[in-house]
């Protein structure tokens, strides 16, 4: 189970994995995607809405730009309380076979689009991962605060 809970704990494992230069390429990434201009105002608006709603829409983006980070595999949602990310045949996970949840960057994006746009308490768990030998990379979304259990939506 990966938790990116600890800044520190997440730096360090990032820089044994990846070395420096791909932990600034990162959060570079990280920054830049939440500053620019259209990103603001949709964070304008997802700050105004119940945190709930506002993760639903979130997702629907996650969604309709997963080409970009899933590459050839398959990504799944689950918009229930916790929402629940699925990514298949993760490209990245098929060269690094491990005992152990590895998808590092992934949880960090998704923690990070998740705290800047929903709640800064949100948190992401990698509960199962390919490298692992589990069928599918699940993460789970989470934020203090939620209620309820609505329906699914795939």
């Amino acid at each position: 189970m990966i938790y990116v809970n600890a800044t520190y704990n997440f730096d360090r494992q990032f820089i044994l994995t990846f070395g420096m230069t791909s932990q600034c390429a990162f959060f570079s990434f990280i920054q830049i995607i939440t500053r620019v201009a259209p990103i603001r105002f949709v964070q304008f608006i997802l700050k105004r809405l119940p945190p709930y709603l506002a993760a639903k829409m979130l997702v629907s983006a996650i969604r309709r730009h997963a080409w970009t980070f899933v590459g050839s595999g398959r990504f799944k949602t689950y918009t229930v309380i916790p929402i629940i990310l699925e990514i298949a045949a993760n490209p990245l996970c098929s060269a690094h076979p491990t005992n152990e949840p590895a998808c590092f960057w992934h949880v960090a994006v998704f923690q990070r689009l998740f705290q800047v746009l929903i709640s800064p308490r949100s948190t992401v768990v990698e509960t199962e991962c390919e490298s692992a030998g589990c069928d599918c990379c699940r993460f789970v979304v989470n934020w203090p605060g939620r209620r309820g259990i609505t329906a699914l939506i795939v």
